[in-house]
């Protein structure tokens, strides 16, 4: 039974595995329309793969990581305000 839940499962990883990706590429480009879209489409994917199965996690802790290191270089430039990095925290938790 559980064996037919693993291809969907597959599916939302992949797609995670490319939102990651895309957001990765806008990063250039923060608050436009394209990686709000970006963002989104991660955290749909990662919600997705967490409803078939708790393996999902796993993704989600990946995603974390991700998250994490790329609000870690936000906030190791000198040049950007605070303000900057509270706004990019706040934009991945809503997302």
């Amino acid at each position: 039974r559980y064996i037919l839940l693993d291809p969907p499962l597959m599916m939302f990883i992949s797609a995670a595995f490319c939102a990651m990706t895309c957001v990765k590429t806008a990063a250039n480009r923060p608050f436009s329309a394209v990686w709000w879209g970006r963002l989104t489409m991660l955290g749909v994917a990662l919600s997705c793969a967490n409803a078939v199965k708790f393996v999902g996690l796993f993704v989600i802790l990946l995603a974390g990581v991700f998250t994490l290191w790329q609000l870690w270089d936000v906030l190791g430039d000198p040049a950007r305000p605070l303000a900057y990095t509270v706004r990019h925290f706040l934009a991945r938790v809503l997302c």
